[in-house]
């Protein structure tokens, strides 16, 4: 049995609490259970796909000047088992590379050849000139894939000018899913009168 002897409440409570605190780390520790994880899980097959690349350069790239002009892009090419559906998707993303131009690597050396008209109009200029654009997959399902895009340009000025966009396709038809695609009918209404 232990005995407390103690001049004041404040000790006492203090020992008190010691006490229980030892009491309360002696206990048996409980046995850990057993954890069954499956082992039969199904693996879902995603999107196959690879990354094409097309890069162009023009000046003294590799020198100390800064009369470069560099063109690059990284894009996803699809090539899996749902080719309606992955030929959807691949002419949605080369429509939103190229642009106006009849293929991506027109729209490079559209480009390009703006860079060099520059120089040639303003040959003082001490800059480089130069455009990036590199997508990656974020989301990979056989229901939904996920695009990231970022796209960044110098065509002179203190600064590049860039952006990251983002691209959602239903995996099994190649349509586009666009952000208000996954909203209520009438959320729009219902905002305004929150407002």
């Amino acid at each position: 049995m232990l005995t407390i002897k103690s001049t004041t409440p404040m000790k006492n409570l203090i020992l008190i609490l010691i006490y229980s605190v030892s009491l309360l780390a002696c206990k048996e520790k409980p046995q850990q259970k057993d954890i069954n994880i499956p082992t039969n899980i199904p693996k879902i097959d995603t999107i196959s796909y690879e990354m094409k690349s097309i890069s162009k350069e023009f000046g003294d790239c590799e020198g100390e000047t800064v009369k470069c002009i560099t063109a690059e892009t990284q894009y996803v090419f699809l090539n899996g088992n749902q080719p309606i559906a992955h030929q959807v998707i691949n002419t949605n993303i080369e429509k939103a590379i190229k642009g106006n131009a009849p293929t991506i690597e027109a729209s490079l050396d559209s480009f390009m050849a703006e860079a060099k008209a520059f120089f040639e109009e303003f040959p003082d200029v001490p800059t480089g000139y130069g455009m990036e654009l590199e997508q990656s997959v974020l989301l990979n399902t056989p229901t939904l894939l996920t695009i990231e895009e970022f796209v960044y340009a110098f065509t002179g000025g203190a600064h590049g000018n860039y952006g990251t966009g983002f691209y959602n396709f239903n995996a099994t038809t190649g349509e586009t899913i666009e952000l208000k695609d996954n909203w209520v009918e009438g959320y729009e209404t219902n905002k305004k009168k929150k407002a």
